[in-house]
């Protein structure tokens, strides 16, 4: 994200030529939907790995533990993108 933050950046002091504030303003108006939604993101999936009851605890232990089991690791790690990892 930051090296596409970067080339946006880039783009609109580009744009602007040399009007920093204006390049500024069109660089948070077209990339602060997607942090907002990011970090949206980041939060729900935190909560994933720190719950806050013992049931919750318990359901994560296995799940993590279910991901290293033969096929699923491959398949858990396709469904996030990363199946060149595997």
């Amino acid at each position: 994200m930051a090296m596409a933050g970067a080339a946006v950046l880039a783009g609109e002091l580009e744009r602007f030529q040399g009007d920093h504030a204006a390049a500024f303003a069109a660089y948070q108006a077209a990339v602060r939907p997607l942090i907002e939604k990011r970090q949206s993101q980041a939060r729900k999936f935190a909560k994933t790995f720190v719950p806050e009851t013992r049931l919750a605890i318990e359901v994560r232990n296995r799940v993590m533990n279910a991901m290293f089991l033969p096929g699923l690791r491959s398949l858990f790690l396709r469904r996030i993108g990363a199946g060149g990892m595997a």
